[in-house]
C-alpha cells in the first residue's frame, strides 16, 4: 500500500510540474519598453523635439532633444550609451542646419526643415567606429517612434551576417543595412496591421531589394530577395 501511494504522489508531482513548465512557456513575454510617446504636443509642428533612429557602423539607438533650453542627444552604441550636446543656438519654428552635437572627437550635425519634416543626419565623424550612419524620425506628442535591430543574413540565417536596423513611426519605417562590402543602404516602407512592406536602396530610386515581414510583439522578421534574385532572413528586436 505505500508502494502505492508513493508511485501515485510521484505521478501527480511529475504532473504539477509538468502543467507548471507548461504555463510558463504559454506565458506571453512581457516588454519592459514603453508604448508613450515622450515628445511634447508644443513641438509637434515644429523643428524642436524629439527624434527617434537607428545607428549603423556597429549598431544602435539615437535619442535626440532639442528645445528652448536643451540640446542633447543620446547614442547608443553596442548597449553603451554616450552622451552629445550642441552649443549653437537654433530658434523654434525656423530651420536647424547643420547643428553640430559633440562628444570629445566625435560629432554630428543635426538638420531639420521648420515644422519638423525631413529630420537628418549628416557629416558623422564616429571615433572606433568608421562608415557610420543614422536615420532619425520625429516622434509626436501622440505617436511614438519604435527602434528595432538586428542582421540580415542568407536564407540559413547564420551565412553573411550584417547589420539591419530601423524605426517605426505609425505606419512609416525607415532604417539601414549593411551590404557584405559594409556600405551602407537605405531601408524604407510601410507598416500594416503589422506587416511590413518596403525596399533597401544604395541610390534613391534604385531598389537594391524587396522586403516583406511581420511584427510579432517586440520582434520584428521577415526575408529579403535581391535585384539578383538572392534571397535571406531579417531578424530584429524592438530596443527603445
Amino acid at each position: 500500500m505505500k508502494s502505492i501511494l508513493k508511485t501515485i504522489l510521484a505521478l501527480v508531482l511529475i504532473g504539477t510540474v509538468t502543467f507548471s513548465c507548461s504555463s510558463d512557456k504559454d506565458e506571453p513575454e512581457q516588454s519592459q519598453l514603453t508604448e508613450t510617446p515622450t515628445a511634447v504636443k508644443e513641438f509637434d509642428s515644429s523643428n524642436y523635439g524629439t527624434y527617434k533612429g537607428v545607428f549603423v557602423g556597429s549598431t544602435g539607438t539615437i535619442v535626440i532633444n532639442q528645445n528652448n533650453s536643451t540640446k542633447t542627444a543620446v547614442l547608443t552604441i553596442d548597449g553603451k550609451e554616450y552622451t552629445y550636446t550642441a552649443t549653437e543656438a537654433s530658434s523654434i519654428g525656423q530651420v536647424t542646419t547643420g547643428l553640430t552635437f559633440k562628444n570629445g572627437e566625435s560629432s554630428f550635425d543635426f538638420n531639420v526643415g521648420a515644422s519638423g519634416q525631413e529630420p537628418n543626419i549628416t557629416n558623422i565623424t564616429i571615433v572606433g567606429h568608421p562608415n557610420a550612419s543614422i536615420e532619425i524620425q520625429k516622434e509626436k506628442s501622440d505617436k511614438i517612434v519604435k527602434c528595432y535591430v538586428g542582421i540580415s543574413t542568407d536564407d540559413d540565417g547564420k551565412t553573411n551576417s550584417n547589420t539591419f536596423n530601423f524605426c517605426i513611426l505609425g505606419e512609416n519605417l525607415i532604417g539601414i543595412a549593411h551590404n557584405d562590402s559594409g556600405t551602407a543602404l537605405i531601408v524604407t516602407g510601410t507598416v500594416a496591421n503589422n506587416t511590413i512592406t518596403g525596399i533597401v536602396e544604395y541610390i534613391k530610386g534604385t531598389v537594391e531589394a524587396n522586403i516583406k515581414g511581420t511584427i510579432d510583439g517586440e520582434k520584428a522578421e521577415g526575408t529579403w530577395k535581391n535585384k539578383d534574385n538572392d534571397t535571406g532572413l531579417f531578424k530584429t528586436k524592438r530596443v527603445l
